[in-house]
């Protein structure tokens, strides 16, 4: 085997590693603002059922936290 072959395959692997990583990184985003989005919905539909508006800025502050927890404990907890 040449020096081309064995170069052009450790860059094959390292592609491979790439795309791998970077999956990894929009996996991570998909589920972050998924988490964001969903609860943010619940507060807004709390808001719209006749709940205070001067819990607005308190339930804001749940929402990031508790999308904040889900997402470490998903991510730890991943399967693959």
């Amino acid at each position: 085997m040449t020096i081309r072959y064995h170069a052009a395959m450790g860059r094959l692997a390292n592609s491979r590693n790439d795309l791998t990583r970077s999956a990894r990184w929009a996996s991570a985003a998909l589920l972050a603002l998924a988490l964001v989005h969903a609860l943010l919905g619940v507060r807004a539909l709390l808001l719209d059922f006749g709940l205070a508006q001067r819990w607005h800025r308190a339930l804001f502050a749940l929402a990031l936290v508790l999308s904040i927890v889900v997402f470490g404990v998903v991510w730890a907890w991943r399967w693959y």
